[in-house]
């Protein structure tokens, strides 16, 4: 199975679309787990889920940041 750009002849295999999302999504996850700990001494009352949750929030606006 592929997807096709609407005006592009390049053909991505969908698995590699799915591979990098899913990569990105466990880096994601992992930075989370690591960056935790120091979050949590300065806002003591920030969740897990938050955290992740900022996190994937920054990432998101960072990549609709035109440059």
């Amino acid at each position: 199975m592929s997807a096709r750009a609407s005006n592009a002849s390049i053909c991505v295999p969908v698995d590699f679309l799915r591979e990098a999302a899913t990569t990105k999504e466990v880096e994601t996850y992992l930075l989370a787990v690591a960056s935790y700990p120091g979050q949590l001494e300065i806002h003591r009352d920030l969740t897990f889920e938050q955290h992740l949750y900022n996190l994937l929030h920054a990432q998101q606006r960072s990549s609709n940041t035109p440059q």
